[in-house]
């Protein structure tokens, strides 16, 4: 029996642990130079969402692979968020998990769908050049 209950904590402590810890969204402070830009972000799907005019802070789904600056009379820059992002520590928690056989892989599967592997950087600046 006690080795049922440890066998189940072990399960528990090892499930989905990015997404569990640390979540599926990160908050971001987007900057331009100047101000006023419209920023979108870009999913792998290519799907663009606006969330808000520079300066701003607002979450943003891990899931997230670019963010889009736009202002009138400025060329559009595009910022690659997920190359800059990290690898978040649970995530490994995942890994050692599959390593020992338990319900890792399920886990690990779990976080990579979700994006929860990833911790995007909390700032974003953008300087936009201006149309000639």
């Amino acid at each position: 029996m006690k080795n049922l209950i440890i066998i189940c904590a072990l399960v528990l402590l090892t499930s989905s642990c990015a997404t569990i810890f640390n979540g599926t969204k990160d908050t971001i402070t987007f900057k331009t130079v100047p101000s006023g830009a419209d920023v979108k972000v870009v999913n792998k799907k290519g799907i663009e969402q606006s969330v808000g005019i520079t300066p701003c802070t607002v979450p943003v789904s891990k899931k997230t692979t670019e963010v889009k600056f736009t202002l009138e009379n400025y060329y559009s820059e595009n910022y690659a968020i997920r190359q800059q992002a990290k690898i978040n520590a649970w995530y490994y928690v995942d890994l050692v998990g599959t390593a020992l056989g338990l319900v890792g892989l399920p886990s690990t599967i779990v976080d990579l769908s979700t994006g929860a592997v990833y911790d995007l950087p909390n700032n974003v600046s953008v300087e936009l050049k201006k149309k000639q």
